[in-house]
């Protein structure tokens, strides 16, 4: 369920609690403030939320729902089912374990692909507050009367954030109210289809026994904002001078791809969506081919430069190359922003 009337909520954190002071409603057009004060119990649930599902040992099975809406408005359902591990140092397991979707040619080839995908997912796909500032700022906290659910045999509250941002994303979540896990997640796009639901059909508290954690295999490394950040990388990063509403950056870091191409890497977000823009020396665009790819503003081939997009699910990419230049720009934004964002961060 989707609630498009919200009340405006501003989230602060000081010390070990956390406080909400209403802002301005955009909605409404009027000037005045509307305060909300939240009980003790909800305050503290914002703040088990913001800790993220590494703080939670447990072991889980959740099901996948994605709605991929095309431009038509027609609906394609994808459902798959994976198994989620968390141990007490936070390292995390993630394996998909099964399709339900009888359309898809090759469920043995989606399960592998999938799994090769599990630190995105687990870090980028699964909801997480990502910067209370942002927050604040970009989205209203949404006082909703309803009860209690049970939710793979936990008792479960409801958040439900909505964006102030005409392209912005919606999220209803119900949070395990002892541990602050987002025990299932709905995300509606700008015009308030439902696109994605991820919820748990069974858990075990405790940390997982015979947990083998996930290796991520693109060697990142953080680099630290206050320092001269060519000299850590040994190239100039790539940092995008024009950025979609609400976005700000978050973190900077070195990854290494396949062909051992050192890339800069810098996550964006607006409080909950990440956005992330990848440079390297060496240009990495694919052949465009089948129906996956998608037309916007200026895409297509430019002299010797080539900018090819190609979505999955709610995601765009974008894969640019301009001479020796490689920009990769991957978020959920409009094509168009996505393009301005990308092509924002060349010389």
């Amino acid at each position: 369920m989707k609630f498009s009337v919200p009340t405006t909520l501003m989230l602060t954190a000081v010390g070990c609690c956390a406080a909400l002071v209403g802002c301005v409603d955009s909605q409404s057009g009027g000037s005045t403030q509307t305060i909300f004060e939240p009980t003790s119990g909800e305050a503290s649930l914002l703040e088990l939320l913001a800790a993220g599902p590494e703080s939670v040992p447990h072991r889980g099975e959740r099901l996948v729902e994605i709605f991929d809406v095309d431009a038509g408005g027609q609906v394609t359902p994808l459902q798959y089912r994976e198994q989620i591990s968390v141990n007490a140092s936070g390292a995390y397991s993630l394996e998909p374990i099964g399709v339900d979707t009888p359309v898809l040619p090759d469920a043995a080839s989606f399960l592998i692909q999938q799994e090769g995908r599990a630190g995105y997912m687990f870090r980028y796909r699964d909801f997480r507050i990502r910067d209370f500032d942002q927050l604040v700022l970009n989205y209203h906290l949404v006082a909703v009367a309803s009860e209690p659910q049970t939710i793979a045999g936990r008792a479960a509250e409801l958040l439900s954030f909505s964006s102030v941002h005409e392209f912005g994303y919606d999220f209803e979540v119900w949070v395990d109210s002892l541990t602050g896990l987002a025990l299932s997640t709905e995300v509606f796009d700008p015009s308030g289809a439902l696109v994605q639901r991820v919820t748990y059909t069974s858990y075990v508290d405790g940390p997982p026994a015979g947990m083998v954690p996930h290796r991520p295999s693109n060697q990142e490394q953080l680099v630290d904002l206050g320092q001269p950040l060519a000299e850590q990388l040994g190239f100039p990063p790539a940092l995008a001078q024009i950025v979609p509403d609400g976005y700000v950056l978050q973190e900077l870091a070195s990854v290494v791809d396949g062909d051992g191409v050192i890339w800069s890497k810098a996550t964006y977000t607006d409080g909950i969506r990440p956005l992330f823009l990848l440079g390297g020396l060496q240009p990495k665009v694919q052949t465009a081919a089948g129906p996956a790819f998608v037309e916007a503003s200026g895409i297509g081939p430019v002299g010797e430069d080539r900018l090819l997009g190609y979505k999955a699910g709610r995601i765009l990419v974008l894969q640019g190359s301009y001479g020796d230049l490689g920009r990769i720009a991957v978020g959920d934004e409009p094509a168009d922003e996505m393009q301005a964002f990308l092509e924002s961060s060349l010389p």
